[in-house]
């Protein structure tokens, strides 16, 4: 074993491609050092390294991967990310939602000012005499206050 989880699975991988058989190879081809007797692949066969197999190159790598682990963690990933979409989109539809209730709103505020101004105008021409209290003349100045405000909100211009 090494010291670093990469250096361990290189060390693995290494040790299975030379050490995975691929059956059929000549036995009169001289071996590498490796493949001597008394080393870990015997005298008869060559490893997967040695004889160029693609096949069993492969085979020999993913025999020491961690293939399941892997697969779970790739699976949980695939999973939350999927959560991670579903969620920013419902929130791009909520977004939506809220901009749209805001500017009605917004809308809303502009009407009920302009309401408020009409009724108080209203209200100031029933109960005082045009022009000859200061009380007529403060609503009205009021009223006009309101529909400067309705005027300048947002989504209030006419």
């Amino acid at each position: 074993m090494t010291d670093s989880p990469a250096a361990d699975l290189r060390e693995r991988v290494l040790h299975a491609l030379r050490t995975t058989r691929v059956p059929h190879t000549p036995q009169n081809l001289p071996f590498p050092a490796h493949h001597q007797p008394g080393g870990n692949t015997g005298g008869f066969g060559w490893c997967a390294l040695c004889a160029r197999d693609a096949d069993a190159l492969a085979d020999a790598v993913l025999a020491v991967l961690p293939a399941s682990a892997d697969r779970a963690e790739w699976d949980a990933l695939s999973r939350e990310a999927e959560r991670l979409r579903r969620i920013a989109s419902e929130m791009e539809t909520r977004s939506e939602r809220i901009e749209a209730e805001v500017k009605k709103m917004r809308t809303d505020r502009a009407t009920v000012l302009r309401e408020a101004a009409d009724h108080l105008a209203r209200q100031a021409d029933e109960l005082w005499a045009p022009g000859r209290t200061a009380a007529h003349t403060t609503m009205h100045a009021d009223a006009a206050e309101l529909r400067r405000m309705a005027d300048e909100a947002p989504g209030g211009d006419r």
